[in-house]
């Protein structure tokens, strides 16, 4: 691994020191000093992949360049500005709850911000947390992104067939400045516990259109008993006037 220089090797180290110092009274960890041999690539040149994620977190961090570690409770990523963040699980039982596990890493092609992705879980709830890799700005997104082709977009939906909640919606959100933009929302048609839907299976079909699956539960009893699901495809597309569902074909029925 080569790297650029010893003064600015120097700086960084001393930033993360500094970051490292202030760790929340709630953890019970103490973090050991940052040194240059426990940040191997953090001053790499070498081109990231447009998405890198792992279910495992140990695989995950390898998607972090060097620039993820974690020490106990506590999960501490490098800025490739200047400094660090940091996070700190909370694992007592109620409504404190809230824990971190890294997951990956997006973007940064094309002259677009790189986003860590942290899956962050509460206390009655889940979801995930994009930080910007040289800013540090974040923002919450009710599920795993999808990258669209030109790594200008990507989509967040999650599948949740028994509940009404927010992030059974279907978001689009543009990668732009220090935090991305969510630029078009599907919300359930009709959010009670017959005639809910959640989406499922997005992929996208070029950098403008995308197609799903729009799940809902059928009226039927018995099926719904078997785990049944009445099924459209959809089709999302973008014009000049902004996102539309542009058309909806009926799919076989399915279990889930």
């Amino acid at each position: 691994m080569t790297h650029r220089g010893t003064p600015m090797l120097t700086i960084v180290v001393a930033t993360l020191a500094i970051a490292c110092s202030d760790m929340r009274r709630e953890s019970q960890h103490t973090i050991p000093p940052v040194t240059a041999e426990s940040l191997p690539s953090m001053l790499s040149s070498s081109a990231v992949a447009p998405f890198c994620s792992d279910t495992g977190e140990t695989a995950a961090m390898r998607c972090g360049e060097g620039a993820v570690m974690r020490h106990g409770d506590t999960l501490v990523i490098a800025l490739s500005g200047i400094g660090a963040v940091k996070r700190v699980n909370d694992t007592a039982d109620g409504e404190r709850y809230v824990r971190y596990q890294y997951a990956g890493r997006m973007g940064g092609g094309s002259g677009t911000p790189a986003y860590h992705i942290l899956d962050v879980g509460h206390y009655e709830s889940a979801g995930v947390e994009l930080v910007n890799a040289a800013s540090g700005d974040s923002v919450f997104i009710g599920g795993a992104p999808i990258l669209s082709p030109d790594g200008s977009r990507f989509a967040t939906t999650s599948e949740n067939a028994e509940s009404c909640e927010a992030t059974n919606q279907l978001d689009i959100w543009r990668i732009t400045g220090d935090k991305p933009a969510r630029e078009f929302e599907l919300p359930p048609f009709d959010c009670t516990r017959a005639h809910s839907w959640w989406p499922s299976e997005i992929t996208w079909r070029g950098q403008d259109t995308i197609t799903f699956l729009r799940n809902s539960l059928p009226a039927d009893s018995t099926r719904r008993a078997h785990g049944e699901s009445d099924t459209t495809r959809a089709v999302l597309v973008h014009r000049a006037t902004g996102w539309s569902l542009d058309s909806t074909v009926p799919a076989s029925p399915r279990a889930h």
